[in-house]
């Protein structure tokens, strides 16, 4: 099942994570005026890194920077947040979001992601790691941690089967739902699903918007391991 046992670079979407890990250690907030900057790329240690669009976003809140996918702003988030609160914690964060557990045994024989060793890694891995490229998680990853924010913070373990109905005595089982723990708090989470929305109304997203519906998601352009 690719699903579970590939690995694969998750892109933008991984963008939604490191905003829930600012916003949780009041690094940023949704809207403050010229929070970021870009110019179309950012220069780490004299290494030059592009954004997707050729075209500067200039001045942007997280929600713009979101909502625009914007590489550089994120490169600026990811360095803010190591240091303000350190590389460590930062892991601890990704560890909390399942992103160095086997998800999914249940339905396929599964892998960890392969993130950068903390111990070792530089100012152009953490650069990538912010916009998620240059290290590699499972598709059911980025899903249970994305559906993490969805579920007001908790992270909930994977599962397909929702219920057993016995259809001789019509007994119905429920499977149950095992919360593994609270990576963000419900305020953080709310925030977040507010400009996951903002990406569908305003943003690279647009083409997912259907009319009557409030929509939260996040483009991505994903490579293969």
């Amino acid at each position: 099942n690719e699903n579970v046992s590939d690995l694969y670079e998750p892109g933008s979407t991984f963008k939604t994570l490191v905003s829930a890990i600012a916003l949780e250690e009041n690094i940023t907030d949704t809207n403050i005026n010229k929070d970021f900057y870009c110019k179309s790329y950012e220069n780490i240690n004299g290494t030059k890194i592009r954004c997707w669009s050729s075209k500067p976003h200039g001045y942007e809140t997280l929600t713009e920077a979101l909502a625009n996918s914007c590489n550089p702003a994120f490169m600026q988030l990811g360095q803010r947040i190591a240091n303000q609160i350190g590389i460590d914690r930062l892991y601890d964060y990704f560890d909390a979001f399942g992103l160095f557990d086997k998800v999914g045994t249940s339905f396929a024989r599964a892998y960890k992601g392969q993130l950068h060793d903390p111990n070792s890694i530089g100012p152009v891995e953490l650069a990538t790691t912010s916009f998620g490229e240059n290290f590699t998680i499972s598709p059911l990853q980025l899903l249970a941690a994305i559906s993490a924010v969805a579920n007001d913070g908790v992270y909930v373990e994977p599962r397909i089967v929702k219920q057993i109905e016995n259809p001789d005595t019509k007994s119905i089982e429920q499977a149950e739902v095992i919360e593994k723990r609270q990576v963000v708090s419900k305020e953080t989470a709310d925030k977040v699903k507010n400009m996951m929305s903002s990406v569908v109304t305003d943003g690279t997203g647009r083409h997912a918007r259907v009319e009557g519906y409030t929509i939260g998601g996040k483009s991505g352009t994903s490579e293969p391991a």
